[in-house]
């Protein structure tokens, strides 16, 4: 299995990093894929031949081809974001579209891709509105695939629009408490369930989904009770059992987990992992679904835990020694 990993190089990070996953021990970097700035958001497109970046502070998304053979990336070509500070995108059903979340214009951008995998440039750009100002800060395709949720830091507004043919069209919005700050998002396996991270307050939602339409139905705490450490909410996960649901603090420096009931998909908080790095700005579930790993941006590592039965991480170690890592994707 490889690893692509994404770094700010305005922190001290080099861009992309691909390496050779271990089971035990440091991962094996393979390539380092030069003069790229803040490479801080992956994903690799369908046909696994194909990666995917936003670039942090900028207004691109690139395309790089993958060799299936040995890994290896080699840049493919650009697009224009539709807008600033490019901060995470998804795809459509069909895998013909990419949608970006541009933080710094408050923007949803959509973008073709092309059969060879080449974007062009945003045939649609919606601006959203409100007060004291739009902050989309994810992009996350429900499973139907006729759907797409924008959560919006600035608005503690979670959005919901639909695809008509290529394009965007808002169907809902649902406000969050003031000052919760929605992030990322991430949906139920199996449940028509809907988990959403606020960075602000450091709290995790758990959402009803029918169609397009979601509704709070419960609000948690990430912390442990007491924790006392100034902190903001970051990445969220579900286990493919859809069992857990993890969030990460950056400032508390731990991964939250929460058992997610099997019938109803409301969650109970369990444990906080304290990490050995600071501030996980993101962290993943590889594809075997069993190990868990975090990117801690301000102490230039990434860690792998075993995930265990129940869900809990165990048997945390350093993998890598990287810059301000702040993204991994994998290719199995």
């Amino acid at each position: 299995m490889y690893a692509y990993v994404g770094s700010f190089t305005s922190r001290g990070g080099d861009g992309i990093n691909v390496y050779r996953v271990t089971e035990t021990g440091p991962w094996e970097r393979l390539q380092h894929v030069p003069g790229l700035d803040n490479p801080s958001f992956l994903r690799i497109g369908p046909d696994g031949r194909t990666l995917y970046a936003v670039h942090g502070g900028g207004t691109r998304v690139s395309a790089y081809t993958i060799d299936p053979e040995t890994g290896r990336a080699t840049l493919l070509d650009s697009a224009d974001s539709g807008g600033r500070n490019p901060v995470d995108f998804g795809f459509d059903p069909s895998w013909d579209h990419l949608v970006v979340a541009n933080y710094g214009s408050g923007t949803v951008a959509v973008l073709k891709r092309a059969a060879d995998g080449v974007l062009s440039d945003p045939h649609q750009v919606v601006q959203l509105a409100g007060a004291p100002g739009p902050l989309p800060h994810g992009v996350t395709p429900d499973p139907s695939g006729g759907f797409v949720v924008i959560p919006d830091k600035g608005l503690d507004t979670i959005f919901v629009f639909r695809w008509e043919s290529g394009t965007l069209a808002q169907v809902f919005a649902c406000r969050t408490q003031a000052g919760a700050g929605p992030r990322h998002a991430a949906f139920h396996p199996h449940l028509p369930m809907l988990y959403v991270v606020n960075e602000l307050d450091c709290t995790v939602l758990a959402l009803g989904w029918d169609a397009g339409r979601v509704s709070i139905l419960q609000s948690l705490s990430t912390l442990p009770e007491g924790a006392g450490t100034p902190s903001t909410g970051a990445e969220i996960a579900v286990s493919p059992s859809g069992n857990c649901v993890y969030t990460s603090n950056r400032g508390h420096d731990s991964i939250a987990r929460f058992a997610a009931d099997p019938a109803t998909g409301l969650l109970t908080f369990c444990e906080c992992t304290v990490l050995p790095g600071r501030e996980p700005r993101f962290f993943a579930i590889d594809p075997t679904g069993r190990h868990l790993h975090a990117a801690h941006q301000n102490s230039d590592t990434i860690a792998s835990f075993n995930i265990d039965e129940a869900g809990a991480l165990h048997d945390g170690r350093i993998v890598v020694q990287t810059g301000a890592p702040v993204a991994i994707c994998y290719l199995p």
